[in-house]
């Protein structure tokens, strides 16, 4: 990560070499582990219909570009690289560069990649790129950010590598939380979600992360210290409140979505294990939900927790 001394590598290295094992997604924790939520979010991103497994990133590129193949694709903090695979399965980039801290989760990756017969197309490095002496310059055609740029600590040096690395014609593509650095939401927002959350029946309010039977309102809930972020992952949302500044100033003429994220993001977490999206009634007050965050964030970008960007290097 950009700027990160060798103890806070170490640290970030050991955080995400345990954090995939011991994560239990079967109570649906946050919106992207649940179905309604992640198809709420991919339908901002694209109107191209296809199996939720398939990312909003892959099918931007699979709408907007549908007979182009990027050769040669650089993707930073790609974890195990299961959505550059994704692209590489699917012939969309040729080969990628994939640039990652954790040892455990690039070992994941290789094997992946092998048992899926690309492992030759999937390039891992495990080091910082930030602490090569400089980016290669116009080398890519696909500089690929989802849900990584977050955890740079200068999100404005980082964009900067990626335009210098990209190709005349290259696209530069991010899918990423684009919310407050260490996530230290103003007391604003967690006024308005505590209104939505207080009008919720009580059956929707039980915590999925504990024993408690009633999650407490937001405001009654402290704010995550950053203290926190520090002792676990220091990359964690370290500069991502300057994300949507440094695209503007770095990538004119980019095309940014607000995803939203007020609700989904902050206001339901954790509470989507009590919406069954089977259920009629349900599903029917969680798509209300989605709608109000995405409504909201029409209507106040600047709130938005997340974002869609993509921007072509024209020279």
């Amino acid at each position: 990560m950009l700027a990160s001394p060798s103890d806070t590598a170490s640290k970030i290295q050991s955080y995400w070499n345990t954090r995939n094992c011991a994560l239990d997604c079967s109570k649906r924790l946050y919106w992207y582990h649940h179905p309604q939520a992640l198809a709420h979010y991919r339908r901002l991103v694209s109107r191209l219909r296809a199996p939720l497994s398939r990312k909003p990133i892959n099918c931007y590129l699979a709408e907007n570009y549908p007979s182009r193949r990027f050769r040669r694709g650089l993707s930073i903090g790609c974890g195990a690289a299961d959505k550059e695979r994704a692209l590489v399965a699917a012939d969309v980039v040729q080969d990628f560069d994939l640039f990652e801290l954790s040892d455990a989760t690039i070992d994941a990756g290789r094997q992946a990649a092998s048992r899926a017969g690309i492992a030759d197309r999937l390039q891992f490095h495990h080091e910082n790129i930030f602490e090569r002496p400089a980016p290669p310059s116009a080398h890519y055609d696909l500089v690929h950010w989802d849900n990584a740029l977050h955890h740079m600590f200068s999100v404005e040096d980082a964009l900067a590598y990626s335009v210098a690395a990209l190709k005349p014609g290259g696209l530069v593509v991010i899918d990423d939380y684009v919310g407050p650095t260490y996530m230290q939401v103003c007391e604003r927002i967690y006024a308005i979600t505590d209104q939505v959350r207080a009008a919720l029946p009580e059956k929707y309010l039980r915590n999925n992360t504990s024993d408690r039977d009633r999650f407490p309102l937001i405001p009654r809930t402290p704010r995550i210290p950053v203290q926190r972020f520090l002792d676990t992952d220091p990359s964690e949302m370290a500069d991502s409140g300057n994300i949507l500044a440094a695209v503007r100033q770095l990538m004119p003429g980019a095309k940014i979505i607000p995803t939203g994220g007020i609700l989904f993001f902050l206001g339901l977490r954790p509470l989507f294990g009590n919406f069954d999206e089977t259920d009629p009634t349900d599903h029917a007050l969680l798509e209300e939900l989605l709608q109000w965050d995405y409504a909201w964030t029409l209507q106040n970008p600047d709130d938005t927790f997340h974002a869609f960007v993509c921007w072509q290097k024209l020279a």
